[in-house]
């Protein structure tokens, strides 16, 4: 007999920020949270510094491991009963720059956490944020997953072990325009 295993129904979430203003960007998502777990999503996606945009200026944006933006992660999760996960400029005391932490939070209000690997040359985050070490891999449900940040997923054939079917999901411009109205349907 064949078992069937739960699904786990993702909310990939984009909008408009404010720049370089988390409690103004964290209310904006804060209200497609809600519509996306009134619509049964489990796990919750933001993009790639979603509480700033991504700012070079980490003497502003930086938050410690405990700041807002982890508060706003654990509210989420624990207050809709799901799995809320972004990533955000995060300074480590005794650490001479910022990583760009992907955090996720579980209902329980538990966390993990991954710190991007390959900062992005081009756009000088290479020399404003530090490279993380490791890839980190946390349950959902059944899902197993691993994530990846960016330039992660150009590189990431360190990440999976041969005959892993790894799956990704992608922010990319393309869809920030077709996804803009955060209702899952193409905008304009």
């Amino acid at each position: 007999m064949i078992q069937e295993r739960a699904r786990v129904r993702i909310a990939p979430i984009q909008c408009d920020i404010v720049w370089e203003d988390a409690p103004a960007n964290h209310e904006r998502f804060g209200d497609r949270i809600t519509a996306a777990t009134d619509a049964g999503a489990r796990l919750v996606l933001l993009p790639e510094m979603f509480a700033t945009g991504f700012s070079m200026a980490t003497e502003r944006v930086a938050e410690a491991e405990d700041g807002t933006t982890t508060t706003f992660l654990c509210r989420q999760a624990t207050s809709h009963g799901i799995w809320a996960g972004g990533s955000f400029a995060c300074g480590s005391v005794g650490c001479p720059a910022p990583v760009n932490r992907f955090l996720v939070a579980a209902p329980d209000g538990s966390t993990a956490a991954y710190d991007k690997v390959h900062p992005s040359s081009p756009g000088g985050e290479a020399d404003r944020y530090v490279a993380g070490d490791r890839p980190v891999t946390f349950q959902v449900d059944d899902l197993r997953v691993t994530p990846f940040v960016c330039d992660d997923l150009r590189t990431g054939d360190w990440f999976c072990p041969p005959r892993s079917r790894p799956t990704a999901t992608s922010s990319s411009p393309t869809g920030r325009r077709l996804f803009r109205n955060g209702e899952g349907r193409p905008s304009g």
